[in-house]
């Protein structure tokens, strides 16, 4: 077979080769599927699903199992071996896919993941990250198919044209865009820590198991409960979604969690955002012109209260809209619940204190978001240079 030959953009200077153009299978053992079993049991043997996938890794814990007759016998042909490439070809989640490894076996799957077992001489971590790539993703949506749920079958999985180094630069770009991954989770964890940090310190500070001191290091006043609608006005409006736009001057809040736009305005102030109607009541602030939605609060005109603490409060204390809310599938709170909620107010000084804490706590997240969204957009640089 002619193969087409190819030069990346991005290359380790020790190598000059050019790329060769291949199917999938001229380079795969095996790419199959099988089906679901007859009945599942409490053996061990794992049966691997879509939902087991969660980025690199096979979660076990998500993991359904199959006896020993139906793994060697009714599901013979989707045995797993180590790694075996997993490539989820059906449903919403099409285009995860993970490596299958030593802890995963012994092991199957579904009709939902497609297995890719490839030849000794390439490297299954440079043709994973090949199938995370753009690349991939753009064949997708070139090929799929759309009944009753979206899905690729096996022979477009076959078919699909990959470029291919020889097998010790295959190694050096897997190894470095693992190497990248690293500082990718690294960054994720440590945002995971400070945002862990944070659920637990908001626990203690509206427990009042932390307090603040004030410029003498003397203890402030007692906390004082006070209903939300003494505190400040809330309101609501008639617009509609219909009404909003996406490139429109004023700001628009309805109770989805992205923002959108208005031509008009109809408050100009400091206020929190609130939806009524929602299955999360979580709060946004902000300060100007905007428009507001038919099923969304505006609390403003705030009495000696600080807003950025009451913000945190609302986050901290969302159990009590759930609690008061009516409906089933769609969760609303009515108005007179909303101006009845409960607040535990300590002095202006203190509700600063915490208030300034926390924003602390929060521009580390943030900082840390930045870091990691420019790690991945570096991280998709590499992809697009790194692939041709």
């Amino acid at each position: 077979m002619t193969t087409k030959l190819k030069i990346p953009k991005i290359r380790f200077k020790e190598f000059s080769w050019e790329w060769e153009e291949k199917k999938l299978w001229e380079v795969s053992q095996v790419i199959t599927k099988w089906t679901t079993p007859s009945y599942f049991s409490k053996t061990w043997i794992k049966f691997i699903k879509i939902e087991c996938l969660n980025d690199n890794i096979i979660d076990n814990s998500k993991c359904l199992f199959i006896s020993d007759e139906i793994h060697n016998k009714e599901l013979k042909r989707s045995i797993l071996e180590e790694n075996d490439l997993l490539f989820a070809i059906a449903w919403a989640t099409i285009w995860k896919c993970t490596i299958v490894k030593k802890e995963n076996l012994p092991s199957n799957t579904n009709q939902a993941l497609s297995i890719i077992r490839l030849k000794n001489n390439i490297s299954h971590d440079y043709v994973l990250s090949i199938l995370k790539s753009v690349q991939m993703r753009k064949y997708i949506l070139l090929n799929i198919s759309v009944w009753a749920q979206p899905n690729l079958n096996l022979e477009q999985m076959w078919n699909f044209n990959l470029n291919l180094p020889s097998l010790p630069e295959q190694q050096k770009i897997s190894q470095f865009l693992s190497s990248v991954d690293e500082k990718i989770e690294k960054i994720k964890e440590k945002k995971k820590n400070i945002e862990d940090y944070k659920k637990w310190v908001m626990q203690k500070i509206f427990n009042q198991e932390i307090r603040f001191k004030d410029e003498n290091w003397e203890e402030f006043g007692e906390w004082e409960e006070k209903s939300l609608g003494k505190l400040s006005k809330i309101t609501t409006w008639s617009s509609n979604r219909e009404d909003s736009n996406l490139d429109w001057e004023y700001t628009f809040f309805d109770r989805s969690e992205d923002i959108r736009t208005s031509n008009i305005y109809l408050f100009d102030c400091e206020a929190i955002i609130v939806p009524w109607e929602w299955q999360r009541f979580m709060p946004k602030y902000f300060i100007g012109k905007f428009d507001l939605h038919q099923r969304s609060y505006a609390i403003m005109n705030f009495e000696n209260l600080n807003w950025r603490f009451l913000y945190y409060y609302i986050i901290q204390n969302q159990n009590y809209f759930l609690s008061q809310a009516v409906g089933s599938t769609v969760k609303s709170l009515r108005l007179p619940m909303f101006q009845k909620m409960p607040i535990n107010l300590p002095t202006l000084k203190e509700q600063e204190k915490i208030a300034d804490f926390l924003s602390g706590i929060d521009e580390k997240i943030e900082k840390v978001s930045d870091e990691l969204e420019k790690m991945e957009e570096f991280k998709k640089g590499l992809l697009q240079g790194m692939f041709v």
